[in-house]
Order: structure tokens, then sequence, then C-alpha cells
């Protein structure tokens, strides 16, 4: 599924510039970064066993793969004063504190947000807000029983999973012409539910993001 979301941002990356309704600019942004994640509780279900109820916490490992990133473009109107944004933000969890009953818990190749957002331009600043589909793929271990990604869509591992509301800030700096270089921090509330071996696990996230951004608008 994260193929096609993928390619789907892509085709709309290349159609808006055609959109008669996209009279503003288009701007489009790639960003690398990482994420510090609030402790959140994890609840663990699987059959024939007691419930597992911990606190978690996650790191992010921005470097490991598949690396942490994230793709933007945003159609400004009203004189670049605002913005309608579509992007695609990998977030990744690794569990840091596991009870014994588990031997690995992580959501690496994705704990993946498709997300539609409005932005504000305040001069170089850009304040921006929306959410969307939480698409994950996990991989866990559970008293020696193991999910290993291989089931969800067409069996690559991806499912809808929840969602996602964000609220960022963005301070901009222009390197010439439309391009330029920002730093975002973004903050995200998620709610997913996640299969493991013979079982499943509702597994909340809150999240600080820290990002550097490339950009430029046509």
């Amino acid at each position: 599924m994260l193929r096609y979301a993928r390619s789907a941002l892509v085709t709309l990356l290349v159609l808006l510039p055609t959109l008669g309704w996209a009279q503003g600019k288009v701007v489009f942004e790639g960003a690398l970064g990482t994420a510090f994640s609030a402790p959140t509780p994890l609840v663990v279900n699987q059959e024939g066993f007691d419930q597992i109820r911990l606190t978690a916490d996650y790191s992010t490992r921005p470097l490991a793969p598949s690396p942490y990133h994230q793709v933007q473009v945003g159609i400004w109107y009203r004189k670049d004063a605002k913005a309608v944004v579509f992007g695609f933000l990998h977030h990744k969890l690794y569990l840091d504190n596991p009870p014994p009953e588990i031997q690995r818990f992580e959501i690496t190749f994705g704990y993946n947000t498709l997300y539609v957002g409005h932005a504000w331009r305040k001069k170089k600043w850009v304040i921006s807000a929306g959410g969307g589909p939480l698409i994950a793929n996990p991989y866990s271990e559970v008293r020696g029983q193991i999910q290993d990604g291989r089931k969800g869509f067409l069996k690559l591992g991806w499912n809808v999973a929840g969602a996602t509301l964000y609220g960022a800030l963005q301070r901009r700096f222009p390197v010439g012409g439309h391009v330029f270089f920002g730093m975002e921090a973004k903050v995200t509330g998620s709610m997913a539910w996640v299969t493991i071996a013979n079982g499943n696990a509702r597994v909340p996230n809150v999240a600080l993001h820290v990002l550097a951004s490339f950009g430029f608008g046509l």
C-alpha cells in the first residue's frame, strides 16, 4: 500500500501545476529529520494469554532503514498567504522498554501518515494544521511468536491502521529565486491498531518532529 500511496502522491505532484483552480504558486518540499515520542500506553492482546499493558518508550532511529522523511506539496493562494497542503510523513517507532513477554516490537517501515492540511504564511513563518489516515507496517515478536510484516495489503505488510492529527510551525530561509531551506517543528497525535501474531496491539503516539527541508516553487 505504501508503494501505491507514494505513486499517488507523485502523480498528484505532476498534475497539480495543470489544475485550473491552482492559480497560486505550487511549492514542493522534501525533508529529513527525527522525532521524539512521548511515553504512551501500549496494550497488547494475544489469543490464549493475559493482556499486556505498559507505558511505552519509543525511539525513532531516523537513519536506520527505512530512513525517516517527509514529502509535501502546497498550493498557495490569496497572494501566497494561504495554502492547501498534501503530504506524506514516514514516522518510525522502536519500543525501548519491552517487558519480558515482548522480545521485539517496532513499526519502522512505517507509522506513516498521508495528510491534507491548511497553511498560513506570516512573513517568513508558515503555520499549518491537518490530518489523515495512518498506514502502519509492524514487526513484532511476542512470547516467541513473530509477526513479520508480510500480511496486510497485497501481503506487503501495510494496513490502514488509524489516523493522525498534526500542527506545525516552519521558518523558511530564501536561497534564491523560488528556492528555500526550511526548519520545521511538527506535533502529531496518532492512534493505531496493528496486528501481532495471533492478536493485536493498540499503539497511540504523540511526537515532536524536527525537520530540515529543501523546497522550491513553480
